[in-house]
């Protein structure tokens, strides 16, 4: 299988993925220019947990939408700290409902918006 289609087997996955009220807020956009790339690279720490938790059976859920002063309160952290994102981890508790998704025409694009 070729590069490009193994990268859009990839994002039809995460086309696919759960989303808070199935709003599918995402925009994903492949940075495929050697330039960009080092300038958007980032750490990648949380798709290495939530692969390992999928390989070890469990479900993960990235939460980037939430009142982040009530979660600071709640959990006592610094206001001078930010947060994120939020990620649940557990057992699915029944059967998975099937879901609609948008095109992935409205949800992908190469090296911008």
């Amino acid at each position: 299988m070729l590069k490009n289609e193994k990268l859009m087997q990839c994002i039809e996955a995460a086309r696919l993925a759960p989303s808070a009220c199935n709003a599918q807020p995402w925009k994903f956009i492949v940075v495929d220019e050697p330039s960009l790339k080092q300038q958007v690279a980032a750490a990648i720490a949380t798709d290495h947990f939530c692969l390992q938790a999928t390989d070890l059976g469990l479900g993960t859920c990235i939460i980037g939408w939430f009142d982040e002063r009530k979660i600071r309160k709640l959990l006592n952290i610094q206001k001078k700290k930010r947060i994120p994102l939020l990620l649940t981890v557990g057992y699915a508790t029944g059967e998975l409902r099937s879901k609609k998704r948008k095109e992935l025409e409205v949800v992908y694009s190469g090296n911008g918006y």
